[in-house]
């Protein structure tokens, strides 16, 4: 499904960390990447989609539902992939094969928002502008020795610019 790209899409960066119980492992995740935010093409809804990494969304009312829904999202993924995986390395290599996922059309869409941004100079009032380059999609899983009691890790969003 195609969506193209106008005012009510925009290009934004994602960057998340949480601690992931697994069999026998615990294991922190921080994880970076690609979304495009669609205000327009279901009207009343905010929904996020996943251009690197791909295949998954999430979506609300409005943007703060949007971003808890796709957070949660990424967060059960992970989740997940830790119940079905034997162990530390099993589970940092099911990570990073959903990280490679692509999805055919977002990434496009994506690229055409972050074209419009820079050509006619938009801009969320409610997120900072972050260069694109300066803040590449990364993944990395690091097994956590002694666990201590945690939240999961700031969360942060820009819009996509430069």
């Amino acid at each position: 499904m195609s969506h193209p790209a106008h005012p009510g899409q925009l290009p934004l960066l994602f960057s998340f960390q949480f601690l992931i119980p697994g069999q026998g492992f615990v294991a922190c995740v921080e994880l970076s990447g690609k979304v495009l935010r669609d205000e327009e093409s279901l009207p009343g809804e905010c929904w996020l989609y996943g251009a690197e990494p791909g295949g998954f969304a999430g979506g609300g009312q409005d943007w703060a539902a949007a971003s808890l829904d796709f957070k949660e999202a990424s967060h059960l993924i992970l989740l997940d992939l830790a119940a079905e995986a034997e162990n530390i390395g099993a589970f940092r290599s099911r990570v990073e094969a959903f990280f490679r996922q692509r999805d055919e059309v977002v990434p496009a869409d994506w690229e055409e928002a972050l074209q419009e941004v820079r050509e006619r100079g938009l801009q969320l009032t409610d997120l900072p502008a972050t260069d694109v380059g300066k803040c590449p999609p990364r993944v990395e899983v690091r097994e956590v020795e002694a666990p201590r009691p945690f939240t999961d890790g700031p969360v942060h969003w820009a819009t996509a610019a430069a």
